[in-house]
């Protein structure tokens, strides 16, 4: 087995006590084992393995950036240790080199982290969660717009924009999930694939004209649910930019749409790291279908 890190082994050997602490903090608030052996995998002074990491399911909203810690939320994250719980955990090694694990409220997740070292823009997307109100320069919205679904449970901390006059200046550059939703229809979706379609005829390109029609054959996946899109990038900005292009696979059925009078909402979330923003794409997309039982129209199956 290959390693990001030389710490990644230990957490691995360990990593049944760190599920059952896991399990224990969750029920009775706080437990710990003995991390000692970390020494063998790596040469730090004794008083310099102190830090802390908090979590929130497939989401670091504390991390940290000593190796031994980045190594272990990665362990926790790519492990799924904290998939089916409900709250935020802290995990501190000490300097007498215990893991110390607690459970934390979630409404007092920012009394727990330290705002120094939280991105601000990640600290106001915290804040934000449950507030109805425009976020920062009256951008976003902080609720998407347009018909109501029962998935809109699993929307929770994203931001939202319309997407046609969003420009990709005013997105961070930061790791993070991203969601197409339908504000308004227009066009049936068969004159939507036939409008775009005819403009792509006209090229006598064959190549591109099999690919365009290939691809266009999602709009008809599309139901009675607004969600057609869950992506997730390392870049909120540059996965912006390729939307408007051939490097996004649901460039075509995307632009057919909007030619055809559709409005749609862009929204976003962001995380800590490009891993924990492919963990939470994959935990969307499974509560997505869980409720549907199908993925959303524009996701490649």
């Amino acid at each position: 087995m290959s390693y990001h890190s030389k710490y990644d082994a230990f957490w691995l050997k360990n990593i049944d006590k760190i599920r059952e602490i896991i399990k224990k903090a969750y029920f009775s608030g706080s437990a710990s084992i003995d991390i000692s052996e970390i020494v063998k995998y790596g040469r730090r002074k004794r008083d310099s393995w102190y830090g802390k990491i908090v979590i929130c399911r497939v989401e670091i909203v504390k991390n940290s950036i000593m190796v031994h810690l980045r190594s272990l939320d990665r362990i926790i994250l790519g492990n799924n240790l904290l998939n089916k719980y409900d709250s935020c955990f802290s995990f501190t090694v000490t300097k007498d080199l215990i893991l110390l694990v607690k459970k934390i409220d979630n409404t007092n997740i920012l009394d727990s982290t330290s705002t120094k070292t939280i991105s601000e823009s990640h600290t106001l997307e915290i804040q934000n969660i449950n507030k109805p109100s425009l976020s920062s320069h009256n951008l976003f919205r902080n609720k998407p717009i347009g018909p109501k679904c029962e998935c809109d449970q699993i929307l929770k901390g994203f931001r939202w924009h319309e997407l046609s006059t969003l420009k990709s200046s005013q997105l961070p550059r930061e790791p993070g999930v991203y969601i197409i939703r339908v504000i308004e229809k227009g066009e049936d979706l068969i004159n939507a694939k036939l409008k775009l379609k005819e403009i792509v005829l006209q090229s006598g390109w064959d190549e591109l004209i099999r690919y365009v029609t290939n691809r266009l054959t999602r709009l008809f996946r599309i139901r009675n649910c607004p969600l057609i899109y869950i992506g997730s990038t390392g870049n909120i900005r540059s996965r912006f930019k390729d939307l408007a292009g051939r490097r996004h696979t649901a460039f075509f059925p995307i632009l057919a749409l909007l030619l055809s009078g559709w409005k749609l909402d862009y929204g976003f979330r962001i995380v800590a790291s490009k891993n924990a923003a492919e963990h939470l794409e994959e935990e969307l997309k499974k509560k997505y279908q869980r409720i549907h039982g199908f993925l959303p129209a524009f996701v490649e199956v």
